[in-house]
Formats: C-alpha cells, structure tokens, sequence
C-alpha cells in the first residue's frame, strides 16, 4: 500500500486566535476608554519593541526558573559583543573581544521590556552626566500590545498571544504611588463600562510575606524568591498543589512531573497553614487584624502592613 503524501492544509497555531471587526472594535473600545484616563493621570504612551535580549528582560518566569522555558527564544543572527556588568566589551585571555549570537526572546509581559527601557535610559543619562548616581526620576507611562507565552500544555481559558494593556509609576517608593495606581484603575474599569460595585481591587506588599517566610527560618533570597513563585501559582493550582510543589513535587493534569522545593515537612505545613489561617477573615480589617497580632515581632512585616493600613483610609473615595 502507497504511504500517504504530507499534506498542508489551513489551520492556526492553538493557542493563538483570529480577531474579527466585533472583536477588534471591542478591543479598540476598551484601550481607547482606558487611554483617555491614563492621560488624565499624566501618563505617556510608550512602546517597546516585541523581541528583547533574553538577559535583558530578567532572568525568570512567573512559573519557570530561567528565561529559556515558558518564552519563546532563539539567538540572533548577527554575532554581537559580550559586555561585562560596568558595560564594556568582555575580552578573552589574547585581549579579543567576546562575541556570541546573543539569545533573544519575544515579550512575555510590557513590564520587564519597560525595566529594560527604564534602566538603559538611566544608563545613559549617568553616564552623559545628566543625572547624579542614586537618582531615580519619575517616569509614568501606559502601553498596550501582543505579548507571547511558551506554554508546553494549553489549560482552559489561557492562550499562548495575548494583549496587556498597562500603566506603571517608575522612580518613587512614595506609597501615594500605590493608591494612585488604584484610583486609575478604578477610574479605567469604570470607564470602560464595569459598574462600581462588580469588581474588586487586591493590594499586595511583598514585605508582609518575606517578614512572614523570616520568621519560619527562611533568610536566603533563592529559597525566599523560589517559595513566593510557587506562592503566586495559588490561584492556578489550588492549595493542595502548592503544598507539594513547596515540598516533594507534584504531577501536573497532563502527567508531566513538576519538581518540589523539598522544605521540609514542618516548614510546608507552618506556611500552608498560616495562608489558609486567613480564608475566614472576610473583611479589610479583619485580615489587616490578624496580620498585625501574627506578625507584630517582624519589623519587615510591619512596614508592608503598614501600608495595607495606609490604602485603608486613602485609596477610597
């Protein structure tokens, strides 16, 4: 029996979508509403390009631990210099310059292309003298476009293009910022035709759960920046997965095997029984309570409840 010829035939790549007139009109709709407050607040479009040095953008994931898994990457065609940390050329032993075909990778966010862009204006503006070392000027800035998930098994409702339309405050820590940052948000959802009491704003400080991971003995950034990645999965795996993610390692719904942290069992249960500690505290208050008596011998923790006290009276209006 003659083998069968490979054909082609049309079909797009899963994970990727067609946008007709009424998606694109809605699309355009919700930028154009959101637009017009981000320019309100005093924020100025900026766009970046779609690919970007794969170092440059960061070095992981949400859910992955380098660069080269959950984006898609490849190298450059043209042969660039290496640079060392103070941005001169990297040279070899004979005194010849480094050269590589640099990785590069296609956007996985808008915010760590805005990082990039931020840090190499900063870069130039030091060294032209413009501004002094330490300096960080403000700079606001709204975007929106196409960003890329390498994602090896599509779960229901994710998609590997999809569009981000965001707005970010760069070069303050002043925690007006962050409520700011809530009243634009609130201001845009409405406009855009989201009634007022149909959405709910979360605010999140880091500083509350790297005091709260100190005081269970946990002091070394790696471990501390590996368990906040499994901590921002939640959502996704639900509590039971995130408890063997932080310990043994689990399997994933396609059989794929995910590797553990390998804490402890007394660690795993401590931080998994301290989140699920607040599932009953149903209220701003009730939770800001709890955090405060549970954490009140961590001066880290206490600065980020803080400023969860401080959005209680100043975000609503």
């Amino acid at each position: 029996m003659e083998n069968p010829k490979r054909g082609t035939f049309p079909r797009i790549v899963k994970g990727f979508r067609d946008i007709d007139a009424a998606g694109n009109e809605l699309r355009w709709k919700i930028i154009e509403s959101a637009r017009t407050v981000y320019e309100q607040y005093g924020f100025e479009q900026l766009d970046t390009p779609l690919l970007e040095y794969a170092d440059a953008i960061g070095k992981y994931m949400p859910d992955e631990d380098t660069v080269d898994k959950g984006v898609y990457s490849f190298r450059n065609p043209e042969i660039e210099p290496v640079y060392r940390t103070d941005g001169r050329e990297l040279r070899d032993e004979n005194g010849e310059v480094i050269m590589e075909n640099h990785p590069v990778a296609l956007r996985y966010d808008l915010t760590a292309p805005l990082a990039r862009h931020y840090a190499e204006k900063m870069w130039d503006d030091l060294r032209k003298n413009v501004i002094a070392e330490g300096r960080t000027p403000l700079f606001r800035r709204y975007a929106f476009g196409p960003v890329f998930r390498y994602e090896i098994k599509l779960a229901p409702g994710r998609f590997r293009e999809f569009w981000q339309l965001d707005f970010d405050s760069v070069g303050t820590d002043d925690v007006g910022a962050d409520a700011e940052v809530c009243m634009i948000l609130c201001d845009a959802l409405e406009a855009i035709g989201l009634d007022r009491e149909t959405y709910v704003v979360k605010v999140n400080n880091r500083k509350v759960l790297k005091g709260f991971l100190q005081a269970q003995g946990v002091m070394d950034e790696e471990t501390e920046g590996a368990i906040l990645r499994v901590f921002d999965k939640l959502d996704k795996i639900g509590w039971e997965d995130m408890q063997l993610e932080l310990g043994k390692g689990r399997r994933d719904s396609s059989g794929a095997e995910v590797a553990g942290l390998g804490l402890s069992d007394d660690l795993v249960q401590g931080i998994v029984g301290y989140l699920r500690g607040f599932e009953d505290a149903t209220t701003r208050s009730a939770v800001l309570a709890q955090l405060e008596n549970s954490l009140k011998d961590n001066d880290l923790a206490k600065e980020g409840i803080e400023v969860y006290a401080a959005f209680h009276i100043i975000t609503w209006y």
